[in-house]
């Protein structure tokens, strides 16, 4: 079996695959060169534990982390925005993700857009932070 954040990530992935703006340029982990733009790159934050709950059940919550990275000459903060708000929609339109162990789905905070110049065209990035809370078995993170 996997651990439930595993999981979980693999679900935020496969759920933001085929947005409009991003398509299939959704990656899993921090990246720094991207080849094709726009895209999303998925990574893990922090996690702990909200509560033990009776009948042997914990709860955690799971930071989730989208980094939005376009590139253009102009209108970069129009498209990023474009983008916050398909990310938004998708992960707000089944807060439990599809899966029974998710209880909900919070989004937390987006970062101020960073601005890089490259050769020809600048490149722009947010990060939004979403926390997942889910639950587990007391004895296995996997159940």
């Amino acid at each position: 079996m996997t651990h439930r954040a595993e999981t979980i990530m693999t679900t935020i992935v496969n759920g933001l695959t085929g947005l409009a703006t991003t398509g299939q340029r959704v990656y899993r982990g921090r990246f720094d060169n991207i080849p094709a733009l726009p895209a999303l790159s998925v990574f893990m934050g922090r996690e702990s534990q909200v509560e033990t709950q009776s009948f042997n059940v914990m709860r955690r919550e799971l930071e989730v982390e989208i980094q939005i990275t376009v590139q253009g000459l102009y209108n970069l903060e129009t498209s990023i925005n474009q983008i916050r708000a398909e990310v938004y929609a998708a992960l707000m339109a089944d807060v439990t993700q599809g899966r029974s162990f998710i209880i909900n789905t919070t989004w937390r905070e987006d970062t101020a857009p960073e601005f890089s110049p490259e050769q020809d065209q600048g490149i722009a990035r947010v990060v939004m932070t979403w926390a997942i809370l889910y639950s587990h078995s007391l004895t296995s993170a996997e159940s």
